[in-house]
């Protein structure tokens, strides 16, 4: 197992209150190599699916692993009666994420500063 998979699991063990929401990809190996967090919400504007976190091992990048995780993700949601989906990515992302979401047809419908300052 690669070194950044132990944080990612640690980071998103909350999520196991869904496991039907968790998409995971072992290789040949037994290695994991992609994992898609998922969860299901309902809010007073609707219903929805919400991809909480996608991750690609650097290695198994540019094969369509994350697109198929998000794919899979969908298709869970779409299950569980969700008639939306929504993520969040971070404006300065490098991984490529944005443009794959694009590419899949996701849109930007707002978007938000992080504000910090340091205690006095």
């Amino acid at each position: 197992m690669e070194d950044h998979w132990p944080a990612f699991l640690r980071r998103f063990e909350q999520a196991a209150r869904e496991p039907a929401m968790w998409v995971l990809l072992e290789n040949e190996e037994r290695e994991l190599v992609a994992a898609g967090i998922g969860g299901v919400e309902e809010l007073g504007d609707g219903r929805f699916g919400v991809v909480r976190h996608l991750d690609v091992a650097p290695s198994a990048r540019r094969r369509g692993l994350g697109r198929w995780a998000l794919n899979e993700l969908l298709v869970r949601f779409a299950h569980a009666g969700r008639d939306e989906a929504q993520l969040g990515v971070h404006a300065d992302n490098v991984s490529g994420a944005p443009d794959l979401y694009r590419s899949l047809g996701w849109s930007v419908v707002s978007s938000q500063d992080k504000w910090v300052r340091p205690p006095s």
